[in-house]
């Protein structure tokens, strides 16, 4: 045989190996790629289905409307009693602005990180042995706290100005009565803080009666179990906090500028260091939810659109077929 023929038939078999092999590559690509779309898009239409869940999920308390005002006190050279009577001065001027409903301080709020599990202690009536005991968050609040939230008062009394110069109260939520009340009405119960356990705790060995029962909320995470909790009467344990919190008919931003001049009216040296709103601080406890989510939002869309289009490519990646190629019992033939 000719050495000019035999060198074409063998080119010609390598050309044959090569468009099986990109023929078989492509192939596999494609099916890759529609495993691929059917999971992403499965697993969008989940998530999309989860974070609308989460966004009408009930955190116990309401966060529209609600202005975050953050004071520093720091270095305005107040004493604890005179800072005290201009806080409790405060909160009323803060109400009269027109287009605020109530107004409280704390010393954080909701999903902000307070409210953590922090004392043990004992409770009338309830027994448990040592390797049973839990902490309880502990929040120090004033007065009208649960109604700027929205947290409902379910049984009792809120806390007034008047507690500073009574006997130690204290105010409960649903998950501590279930757990140290059996879920019976706690109203009028007594409570003792651990100083044993709990170092450094001001109320030492004296009993805080129960005046109040409120629901749930979410103190940390969105999705975790509601704590067992006691809120304090920040006025009557002396323990001042710096966080403002407004409950607006307009809208929030709105009130910023005439907040921070009532305030500075009265509290000269009382620096403003920080104002949000509740309903952004929230927002970002799902970032990464709302970072994802235009991403699963985009990706439905492009696959619909591309789902939608006569595609003639192979894959992402595939080779597209050449008009010019023609196979004939396997072999292909001169350009």
């Amino acid at each position: 045989m000719p050495s000019g023929r035999l060198r074409h038939l063998l080119c010609g078999k390598a050309e044959v190996g090569d468009t099986w092999f990109w023929s078989m590559f492509g192939k596999g690509l494609v099916m890759a790629q529609v495993a691929l779309s059917i999971f992403l898009v499965s697993s969008a239409a989940i998530f999309l289905n989860y974070l609308s869940r989460l966004r009408n999920f009930d955190l116990g308390f309401h966060s529209d409307h609600v202005l975050l005002v953050t004071l520093d006190s720091t270095r305005s050279g107040f004493t604890p009693e005179n800072l005290a009577a201009l806080y409790q001065a405060l909160l009323p001027r803060l109400e009269a602005i027109p287009g605020v409903h109530s107004a409280s301080i704390s010393g954080c709020t909701p999903l902000q990180g307070c409210g953590t599990p922090g004392r043990y202690i004992f409770a009338e009536g309830h027994v448990e042995q040592a390797e049973d005991r839990r902490r309880v968050s502990v929040t120090f609040v004033s007065p009208r706290y649960f109604k700027t939230l929205g947290i409902p008062l379910l049984a009792g009394r809120d806390f007034t100005f008047r507690d500073a110069k009574r006997s130690r109260v204290v105010v409960i939520n649903q998950a501590m009565a279930r757990r140290y009340f059996s879920g019976n009405n706690p109203i009028g119960k007594h409570i003792t803080v651990d100083k044993n356990a709990s170092p450094g705790w001001f109320g030492n060995d004296q009993p805080y009666e129960i005046v109040g029962l409120v629901g749930d909320v979410k103190a940390i995470e969105i999705r975790d179990p509601a704590y067992p909790a006691m809120y304090f009467n920040m006025f009557q344990e002396d323990q001042l906090m710096n966080q403002l919190e407004l409950h607006t008919t307009a809208r929030p931003e709105s009130l910023s500028e005439t907040v921070r001049r009532v305030i500075g009216d009265l509290l000269k040296n009382v620096r403003v260091s920080r104002m949000t709103t509740l309903a952004r601080q929230v927002g970002s406890n799902i970032v990464p939810e709302r970072l994802i989510a235009p991403l699963a939002i985009l990706w439905r869309a492009w696959h619909r659109a591309r789902r939608n289009r006569n595609v003639r490519a192979v894959g992402l990646y595939g080779r597209a077929p050449d008009k010019r190629d023609r196979h004939s019992n396997g072999a292909r033939l001169d350009r």
